[in-house]
């Protein structure tokens, strides 16, 4: 079965998708980023920041978050997403329609500035 998940803003491969639904087959497989137009049973909204990465990024989330954090402290006008998206970690591990994938959920992000509420809150959750 396919699962949905719905958010204000997605980092997914190499782009920054805002009120897109990432679809997800059952075994892990990305299978789109499409714009929302419909509610459907099989969505989850989610009210955090997603990234859709592949599997091994698993292993440095941590990492990840300490280079977010410090990357931000030199320069706290930067959005969230554009850190993201320059972060040599998750441009070795951002996944693309058809790999598999685990999407996290990162929290503590202003949904209208795209900027961290307090950096140092800013956690990572897997969702899927």
């Amino acid at each position: 079965m396919k699962q949905g998940f719905l958010s204000h803003h997605c980092c997914c491969g190499k782009g920054v998708y805002t009120r897109h639904i990432i679809t997800i087959e059952h075994d892990g497989q990305l299978l789109s980023v499409v714009p929302f137009s419909t509610e459907s049973a099989h969505t989850i909204f989610c009210d955090e920041l997603l990234l859709v990465v592949t599997p091994g990024f698993d292993k440095h989330t941590a990492q990840f978050l300490i280079s977010i954090r410090q990357e931000y402290a030199s320069n706290k006008a930067q959005r969230i997403t554009d850190l993201i998206m320059r972060n040599e970690i998750y441009r070795n591990h951002h996944a693309a329609v058809g790999t598999q994938c685990h999407v996290y959920a990162m929290s503590h992000i202003d949904n209208t500035t795209l900027l961290p509420i307090d950096i140092e809150r800013v956690a990572l959750r897997r969702i899927f």
